[in-house]
C-alpha cells in the first residue's frame, strides 16, 4: 500500500491527459518551474494552505523536522524529495549553504521515529484525501474542455487493464468514525 500513488498533473501531462504547461508548473499555484509532485503539494503549494493547516497543523511546512517527516512518509529518496520541494536547489553543489542544508536535512531525518510516522501517515493521508476531489474536478474540467476521451488505464507492456491499486486514502475515506 502506498500513500503517494496519485497521478500528479506532471504525470498526466506526460501521458497526454493534460496541457503541456502542467509539465513545467503547478496548475494550482501557477509557480513557474515548480512541478506538482506530492512533496510540493504536501509542503509548500500555497493553493492548499487551508487544508494543510487543518490536516497538518501549519499552512506551509518549511522547518527541517516537518520536512523530514514528510520525506519519510512519502517514501521518496531524500535528495530527490528535496529537489522536488525546492527545484532550484542543486544537491550536487559543494558550496557551504548547500552542504549545510543537506547536513540539516540528514540530521532531521535521523530524528524521525516510528511514533512520528504513526502520527504523520494518517495526517498526510487525510490531507491528500481532502484535496483529492478538488484536484480531480480541475483535471476533469480540463479533460471536458478539450474533449479528451476518458479511457481505462492499461499497462504499457501488455495493453491489459490495470488493477486499481489500493490507496491509503481509500481506506481513510471509508473508515468508520470512532468515538473518543
Amino acid at each position: 500500500m502506498r500513500i503517494t500513488d496519485f497521478r500528479g498533473t506532471y504525470r498526466l501531462a506526460r501521458e497526454g491527459h493534460g496541457p503541456e504547461s502542467w509539465k513545467t508548473s503547478c496548475p494550482f499555484c501557477n509557480s513557474p518551474n515548480i512541478i506538482e509532485y506530492a512533496e510540493h503539494i504536501v509542503t509548500l503549494c500555497p493553493h492548499w494552505k487551508t487544508q494543510r493547516q487543518e490536516a497538518l497543523g501549519a499552512p506551509l511546512l518549511v522547518e527541517w523536522p516537518a520536512i523530514a517527516k514528510i520525506i519519510k512518509v512519502l517514501g521518496q529518496d531524500p535528495l530527490t524529495a528535496l529537489q522536488r520541494i525546492v527545484p532550484s536547489f542543486d544537491v550536487l553543489a559543494q558550496d557551504e549553504p548547500t552542504v549545510n542544508a543537506i547536513k540539516q536535512m540528514e540530521e532531521a531525518l535521523e530524528t524521525v521515529t516510528h511514533d512520528d510516522l504513526k502520527e504523520w501517515i494518517p495526517k498526510v493521508a487525510q490531507f491528500l484525501d481532502t484535496i483529492h476531489h478538488k484536484r480531480r474536478k480541475m483535471i476533469d474540467r480540463w479533460n471536458n474542455a478539450t474533449q479528451q476521451p476518458t479511457t481505462t488505464a492499461t499497462t504499457a507492456k501488455t495493453g491489459n487493464p490495470q488493477r486499481k491499486q489500493l490507496r491509503i486514502t481509500d481506506l481513510w475515506s471509508k473508515a468508520p468514525a470512532t468515538s473518543s
